[in-house]
């Protein structure tokens, strides 16, 4: 008898943790994931983590909206921040975010992985885009890089 009330309560147990399981955010779409404030918190150079060299002194903040707008404020140091504003697209399916806006020589693919619902990484090869976005020269820096990966954290 005892082992069969221990059966049951386990039994029991874990129907109440699948059902607390259930009310998680999986349902919610790469889209909805995306709308919100963002914060570049680490940026790699082909895997190599350069922040605290390059973002010494320059935040960049991203919100993207649910009409496919963003836009993203660099601030370095006392500089007047400098707002990028453009759109955006998902390819959910693929796992792509493609930035166009007016200060981007071109269109920017961007893979991305939803690490958590408050932290995603982004990845591309388009390397000016760091240049374009945050006004790092890599070349005039001196390097050769193939690939720049960026962290953002949500953080509104």
């Amino acid at each position: 008898m005892r082992t069969l009330s221990v059966t049951v309560l386990m039994f029991g147990l874990l129907l109440v943790a699948a059902g607390c399981d259930s009310g998680n955010d999986d349902d919610r779409s790469d889209a909805d994931v995306f709308i919100g404030t963002w914060t570049l918190t680490n940026l790699l150079l082909d895997g190599q983590d350069v922040s605290a060299l390059l973002l010494a002194g320059t935040d960049v903040d991203a919100v993207f909206e649910a009409a496919g707008t963003f836009t993203m404020t660099v601030t370095r140091g006392s500089a007047a921040p400098v707002e990028i504003d453009g759109t955006y697209e998902l390819d959910e399916g693929a796992k792509t975010l493609t930035l166009t806006a007016s200060v981007f020589t071109q269109n920017v693919a961007i893979n991305y992985v939803i690490e958590r619902e408050n932290r995603l990484r982004f990845s591309t090869d388009q390397v000016a885009f760091l240049s374009e976005l945050a006004g790092f020269d890599l070349e005039g820096l001196g390097l050769q890089v193939d690939t720049v990966t960026l962290i953002i954290q949500r953080s509104s």
